[in-house]
């Protein structure tokens, strides 16, 4: 899962970030370009600050999924740096 906005953390192993990493970098999609994200197993995501508790279930923040890295990286915002409600 991939969310953007520092709104969430969560687990992910080191092998899945190399390769997510690898895939990032070679990707020539223009929304990959200067903007932030957190990546993480869906079953392992937890709010960074209380204050964003309810943006696990209620749909605000994107919680971005898929079965190929181009369906997971197709909706990533550029220029994203941190949440603004």
């Amino acid at each position: 899962e991939i969310s953007q906005g520092d709104t969430f953390a969560g687990i992910i192993s080191r092998a899945d970030l190399a390769e997510t990493a690898v895939e990032l970098a070679l990707c020539n999609a223009p929304n990959l370009r200067n903007t932030a994200l957190e990546l993480y197993y869906t079953d392992s995501a937890q709010p960074c600050e209380g204050r964003f508790k309810a943006l696990l279930t209620n749909g605000i923040a994107p919680r971005l999924h898929g079965d190929t890295y181009q369906t997971l990286f197709r909706d990533i915002k550029p220029g994203v740096d941190f949440y603004d409600p």
